[in-house]
């Protein structure tokens, strides 16, 4: 039980003596229910992130551009543990004769080992930001190039994700016959164990300072929580920080789980159908995180009202704008309740 590459019969690559061992797929974790699951989580991800995006573009609280960056890093990955089914090249039957195009096969295996690394460097610009925020307006001390290293933290995940990338094409080129879909049917890869190591090794080296930051927003938010709840700030906008805040810390946990698979992928190049349903799992944890902020649920909900024909009311007919900065260093809206009353 396997597949077959389709590679081209005049391909030169193919007899390229391979520098390091390729290690055969274990065929024996294929399982369609598996992989039916695993592709069902995959596009939830991207359909849900997708959804999460447009929706916050919708919303009076204004995200800072990590935020999407970090959602749209996960929009990126599922579509690229999707392409087989995109593709229509997904095989459930096992059949030893199913073949996949070589250009497909190398494409996704390049692109996979390229996005755990980009999901996890902009969830560590995500924290990063809120640190920088947190910590200049608790601790009333300015972080020094801030600008600068916002613009770093933006664009660093996908100066990474091309790089991965292209070293992973380099290997898949150099060894034609290592590209191939793993032995659970699910995407493709490669059977050197250099590119998964380097991919596992990155997202490790990377969620070790996201641990550290997040310490620091603890501490931080501890230490100065007297000034922080007794600031300018409105009621609603101390909730959105905090909201904000504790989503992230949450979805860290599922950080700590990250690191450890990446631990793990990067001593050993056969990690069964199950653990992939583990990580199909984090980018869908991740959209029912931040989605189900409450500024977002109601943009739903009224916008469903809206289309229904059932309300012509205002999306937010309880909501003003202010001119007060969150954490994030965005505007925030306030409710009419937590203004000051009219005087009489």
């Amino acid at each position: 039980m396997g597949t077959i590459l389709e590679l081209a019969p005049n391909n030169q690559l193919a007899n390229v003596e391979a520098r390091v061992t390729n290690i055969p797929p274990d065929t024996s974790q294929h399982q369609s229910s598996l992989i039916v699951v695993f592709l069902t989580l995959q596009l939830i991800g991207v359909v849900g992130s997708v959804f999460t995006i447009l929706i916050a573009r919708l919303s009076l609280i204004k995200r800072h551009l990590t935020w999407y960056n970090f959602l749209a890093s996960w929009v990126i990955s599922g579509t690229s543990y999707s392409l087989l089914l995109f593709a229509g090249r997904i095989d459930l039957s096992g059949e030893a004769d199913f073949t996949v195009p070589f250009g497909l096969c190398l494409f996704q295996s390049s692109l996979i080992y390229a996005a755990p690394p980009l999901c996890a460097t902009t969830m560590l610009g995500m924290v990063m930001q809120i640190w920088f925020k947190s910590h200049s307006m608790l601790a009333q001390k300015p972080i020094r190039s801030y600008q600068v290293l916002t613009k770093i933290v933006l664009v660093l995940p996908y100066v990474l994700f091309l790089g991965i990338f292209i070293e992973a094409l380099v290997f898949g080129l150099s060894d034609p016959v290592s590209v191939r879909v793993t032995g659970s049917g699910m995407y493709c890869n490669s059977g050197l164990a250099i590119p998964g190591r380097i991919s596992a090794g990155v997202v490790a080296v990377v969620l070790l300072p996201v641990a550290v930051f997040e310490i620091l927003i603890v501490i931080s938010l501890r230490k100065h929580w007297s000034t922080f709840k007794n600031s300018d700030n409105t009621g609603s906008s101390r909730v959105n920080v905090l909201s904000m805040v504790t989503r992230v810390l949450l979805f860290s946990i599922f950080g700590v789980l990250a690191l450890g698979v990446s631990l793990f992928f990067f001593f050993t190049i056969h990690h069964g159908a199950a653990l992939n349903i583990v990580i199909a799992l984090i980018p869908v944890i991740a959209v029912l995180t931040f989605a189900s902020q409450k500024d977002l649920l109601e943009v739903w909900m009224c916008w469903n009202r809206v289309k229904r024909g059932q309300s012509s009311r205002p999306l937010y007919p309880d909501v003003v704008s202010t001119k007060s900065e969150s954490i994030l260093g965005s505007p925030v809206s306030v409710y009419r309740k937590d203004l000051p009353p009219l005087p009489v």
